[in-house]
């Protein structure tokens, strides 16, 4: 039968049907076991993946979430349950980006065929994902369990400067 896996394979990278595709497989294997999924499911390839979603879906409510989601690696997401993938710590930048990200999420219409996501939910996520950032920069270290330890430095998209604009320039 034919998987996500299959066609994401088949899509030629870098289209629009490709991102549709990547995004699906993305809230997909979220949801499946650890073992079940394919092996670019990894902090660095999300990002980069996330990061090319939303470059070729700039007005997909899917991809702004996915991009978010990946960049807050979901710590906040499903109370308790963390990243559904093992992902270093988030930076104040990247946690700001995931509130942008969400944020737009928030203000598109759902996109046919693209997984749903409740406008109410994305800005409960936006403003977590400020409350964390803000709180960094206030000078307060952050003390709770949510955050992973560091295991490597995770880039952002290029050029982002907290603009939602500077997020869809081309590579």
């Amino acid at each position: 039968p034919r998987t996500l896996r299959h066609e994401l394979a088949r899509v030629e990278e870098g289209t629009a049907g490709w991102a549709r595709c990547a995004s699906l497989a993305f809230s997909y294997h979220v949801c499946t076991p650890l073992g079940e999924r394919p092996h670019w499911w990894t902090d660095d390839a999300l990002l980069a993946m996330s990061a090319r979603v939303v470059r070729v879906l700039p007005e997909d409510a899917s991809a702004w979430a996915m991009r978010g989601q990946v960049l807050s690696a979901q710590t906040f997401v499903g109370v308790g349950r963390g990243a559904p993938w093992l992902a270093g710590a988030r930076s104040t930048e990247q946690l700001r980006e995931a509130a942008d990200c969400f944020g737009k999420a928030a203000t598109l219409p759902p996109t046919l065929g693209s997984p749903h996501f409740d406008p109410q939910d994305l800005e409960a996520y936006r403003q977590e994902c400020s409350r964390i950032a803000d709180s960094r920069t206030a000078g307060g270290a952050l003390a709770t369990t949510w955050e992973p330890a560091p295991l490597q430095a995770a880039p952002l998209v290029a050029g982002h400067a907290g603009a939602l604009d500077e997020l869809t320039t081309q590579d």
